[in-house]
C-alpha cells in the first residue's frame, strides 16, 4: 500500500511485489487446470462464467465485499434451484431474473452503500 514506509522499515517492495503477482498467476493457472479437468477447453470458456459473477456483483452491490459475497450466496443457490422448475437452458436467465428484482426494489444492491 505505501512502498516508501516499506524500504523504510527495510522490506524489499519490489521483492514482494514480484512475490505476490508469481503467487496469483500460480493461483489462476491450478483454477485454470482443475477447470479445464472438469470441462472442456476452448476459446469461449471464461463466457460462460461472466453472467454468474456480475450477476453476483450487482445483486449484492458494487463496491461492497460481504455485498458481492451475498449475491453470489443468493446467485448460486437461485441458479441451481431453478433447475428443479426449468429446463438448464434457462439457468443463465435466472441471474439476470435477480438482477431485476433487486435493482427494481434497491438500485445499490442488497448490500450497497449509498451514494452522496
Amino acid at each position: 500500500d505505501n512502498p516508501g514506509l516499506a524500504e523504510l522499515k527495510g522490506i524489499d517492495s519490489i521483492q514482494i511485489g514480484r512475490l505476490a503477482v508469481f503467487i496469483g498467476m500460480g493461483i489462476v493457472g491450478t483454477g485454470g487446470l482443475l477447470l479445464g479437468l472438469g470441462n472442456s477447453i476452448d476459446p469461449m470458456i471464461g463466457f460462460r462464467f461472466f453472467l454468474p459473477i456480475f450477476a453476483a456483483a450487482v445483486v449484492g452491490g458494487l463496491g461492497s465485499v460481504p455485498g458481492a459475497v451475498l449475491g453470489a450466496m443468493v446467485v448460486g443457490i437461485g441458479e441451481e434451484t431453478s433447475l428443479v422448475l426449468l429446463p438448464p437452458a434457462y439457468k443463465s436467465a435466472v441471474g439476470f431474473l435477480f438482477i431485476v428484482i433487486v435493482l427494481s426494489f434497491r438500485p445499490r444492491g442488497i448490500l450497497g452503500e449509498r451514494a452522496y
